[in-house]
């Protein structure tokens, strides 16, 4: 009698953990682990507060004001090479726009780069699993990938530092820009991927989580069109 009373209490634990661990499997497959930790990131930067951003950081938008004035969008590359050649004192300029499409004005942006030294452009992978470059020539180590992953509520909280993909290992281009910074840039084109990896398929390494320091247009930011001469003086500097 007492030998069948713990064979049960041992099955009734069993079938309990047997639940648990099948109730817990059920809530990660469906992702509720990931949007309750996304929701705890949020409240640790809102308990955290809002911090100053670094003035060394301008960010140039190309936003309905400078639309107003320099045309519909795309803008001429011609106003990308005028805006290098007044911040040619900054030690790195990063262009988030895709430039994958040739234009009239290719040269004068690509003289304006050749000049500054400190140019950054993004590529970007297609749906067909393509590595899209941009469409003039532009040096291997000064490219960094733009691809980018939202969490399951839709906000961004981390980046993937390194992307491998057809043989080629793409940094981000939030990393080219800070090794451009530092001077750390690698004199070579991207590595070779490591044998034993599939060939169409993308290997992502050196996650980290994104370090918010306040809303949306919290940072240094000008529209596009104001950075004349007189107002970019003095904001950048090698």
């Amino acid at each position: 009698m007492k030998s069948s009373l713990i064979t049960s209490k041992i099955l009734r634990s069993f079938c309990i953990w047997a639940i648990g661990l099948n109730i817990i499997f059920c809530v990660e497959y469906l992702g509720l682990f990931e949007e309750l930790n996304g929701h705890l990131y949020n409240l640790s930067f809102r308990i955290r507060g809002e911090r100053i951003p670094l003035d060394t950081i301008v960010i140039a938008a190309v936003d309905e004001k400078s639309l107003e004035k320099l045309g519909r969008w795309p803008i001429s590359r011609k106003y990308y090479a005028e805006l290098l050649d007044r911040v040619h004192s900054a030690r790195a300029v990063g262009f988030d726009i895709i430039l994958a499409e040739s234009s009239e004005n290719d040269l004068l942006l690509e003289g304006a780069i050749k000049r500054h030294d400190g140019v950054i452009l993004p590529v970007y992978i297609d749906s067909r699993m393509r590595v899209v470059y941009p469409a003039f020539s532009f040096p291997a180590e000064r490219l960094g990938h733009v691809h980018i992953e939202q969490d399951i509520d839709g906000i961004t909280r981390s980046v993937f530092h390194t992307l491998h993909i057809r043989n080629v290992l793409l940094p981000s281009f939030s990393r080219v820009i800070f090794e451009s910074v530092r001077g750390t840039l690698p004199g070579k084109a991207p590595h070779r991927l490591q044998s034993g990896m599939q060939q169409g398929s993308i290997v992502q390494n050196s996650v980290m989580k994104i370090n918010y320091y306040g809303r949306r247009g919290h940072s240094g930011r000008f529209p596009f069109q104001t950075l004349s001469t007189e107002v970019s003086r003095g904001l950048f500097q090698r």
